[in-house]
């Protein structure tokens, strides 16, 4: 029996959902570590207030004049909140601790699965990496395992969303200005109120999708997105 080669559609088709594959795994890995993280970034948080909290005390029991009664108050209070910011510390620590080898196996699956194609990841713009340079220190980016593989055309026909200009400095004008005009075969549901009662995965690190009420497919989505963004009807 002859074995027919692969069309080149085939086997790019091939290509792309090995990658889209691998990266929901690894999205995934990473999710697990997220989510066993995100109590100690809500520790961090409530560690900052403490810590303006110490200053505060610190500074009242620094004032002149006190009374022993009122200075043994505040020099308590300060400890107390010496004390505090001691075991949020402590917690976060141990929380980091175990949620380690979370991430290590996450980091082993990308170095095993991962060969290199093309990411993106979601700030407004689509970018290649999680590190542009006009991201800032707490900005929160999306990944979109979703549309790994493609090639920067074919992310815009897919997702239909604007490139950055520094990830993609070579990428046409159209593709970063938002002004490309809609593809043939876009999907109707393409900015559509999200609706969640139709299956949905949402609130992790990466992989969150919705299901378009039209065409019935997984379309990728930011953790904060309200809106089906811009997609391909299903073929």
């Amino acid at each position: 029996m002859s074995h027919q080669k692969p069309t080149d559609r085939e086997a790019r088709q091939d290509e792309i959902a090995t990658a889209r594959a691998a990266d929901e795994r690894i999205a995934a890995a990473w999710s697990l570590y997220w989510d066993a993280i995100a109590p100690a970034n809500t520790l961090t948080r409530e560690l900052g207030d403490q810590r303006k909290r110490l200053r505060g005390a610190q500074r009242r029991a620094a004032r002149p004049g006190l009374t022993p009664a009122s200075q043994a108050d505040a020099d308590g209070y300060v400890a107390s909140c010496e004390a505090r910011i001691a075991e949020t510390e402590a917690e976060i620590a141990r929380i980091r601790q175990e949620a380690k080898p979370l991430a290590d196996a996450a980091r082993a699956l990308d170095a095993k699965l991962y060969t290199g194609w093309q990411r993106f990841f979601l700030v407004e713009h689509i970018h290649a990496s999680q590190h542009c340079s006009s991201f800032r220190a707490n900005t929160r980016v999306n990944w979109l395992p979703a549309v790994s593989g493609l090639t920067e055309a074919e992310a815009v026909a897919e997702y239909g969303a604007i490139l950055c200009t520094i990830c993609f400095p070579s990428a046409p004008v159209a593709w970063t200005s938002g002004t490309a005009k809609p593809t043939d075969g876009r999907c109707a549901g393409s900015g559509r109120p999200i609706d969640r009662s139709l299956p949905h995965r949402s609130g992790f690190y990466a992989g969150n999708w919705v299901t378009c009420p039209v065409c019935e497919r997984h379309v990728g989505v930011s953790r904060t997105a309200l809106r089906i963004p811009k997609h391909q009807a299903a073929s």
